[in-house]
């Protein structure tokens, strides 16, 4: 009896793969952020070392273009060439490569909401706390630095602004400040480099990407307001699974900025 029962052979059991869980926040699709933030970073080291070697060539080899090379409006623009043009130009390319057309916009989450009106109560409260809260962060550290005999650093667009009263100067500081420098730096940090720095350290990225947004300002009494302020940005972003908010929230704290450091200038102070 035993001779009529076919022996099938065993099959092979399968090998467990233990499965690794997804990093929380990020869709399959933030791959293409990793390569989007280091060829945004590579482009704005590369423009950043262009542009000062130009300036510097120029200026040696003909002295008669020194007074164009320091013109405030041409020094303002060449300022937001290597991140907010260069960078910012990078990572869409990648993005356009990367992500199908119909997709592009809703990874940005950029996607046009029916209505913004849901979000002005989120912007208009946390201007009136963080602005005034930051204000004081900036007097402390002021402080404490004079204090201890370390030298204040003023933002470098102050000195432009001071040297330069023109209608088409002030308003390419708007469009700049105001607009411009709110959507590449949302994109850039909010966006990009967030979620490539939270494959890797998915509970520290906020921090992270906080501190990388006040390095790169270069202003030492602002660094723990701009940590503050990007923290904020990022929290909005992740409430309303949006940039919109931050970019409003930031373009009217930079317009903010801007009035204040105005009356200064007029006022002398």
């Amino acid at each position: 009896m035993s001779d009529l029962i076919e022996n099938k052979p065993d099959s092979p059991v399968p090998e467990l793969v233990p499965e690794i869980p997804p990093v929380p926040g990020l869709s399959d699709r933030t791959g293409w952020c990793l390569p989007a933030a280091i060829g945004g970073i590579a482009a704005t080291l590369s423009l950043l070392l262009t542009v000062m070697t130009g300036l510097s060539l120029v200026r040696r080899f003909y002295p008669g273009w020194i007074d164009l090379t320091s013109h405030p409006l041409l020094l303002l623009w060449l300022g937001v060439l290597p991140l907010h043009v260069g960078a910012l130009v990078t990572v869409l390319g990648i993005l356009a490569w990367m992500i199908p057309p119909g997709e592009r916009v809703t990874e940005l989450e950029l996607k046009v909401p029916v209505s913004f009106l849901p979000f002005l109560p989120f912007v208009l409260g946390a201007i009136l706390v963080l602005y005034p809260l930051n204000a004081l962060l900036i007097l402390l550290t002021q402080n404490v630095m004079q204090s201890m005999g370390w030298p204040l650093t003023e933002p470098a667009i102050l000195e432009l602004l001071r040297n330069s009263h023109g209608v088409l100067f002030w308003g390419s500081a708007i469009v700049i400040v105001v607009g411009l420098a709110a959507v590449a730096e949302e994109i850039l940090f909010r966006k990009v480099l967030h979620d490539a720095v939270a494959r890797f350290l998915p509970q520290q990225a906020m921090l992270v990407t906080a501190l990388i947004f006040a390095l790169t300002h270069g202003v030492p009494e602002q660094m723990l307001p701009l940590i503050l302020l990007s923290v904020v940005l990022q929290m909005s972003r992740r409430r309303f699974h949006s940039l919109w908010p931050a970019i409003f929230l930031h373009g009217a704290y930079n317009a903010i900025s801007l009035s204040l450091l105005k009356l200064g200038i007029e006022w002398g102070l």
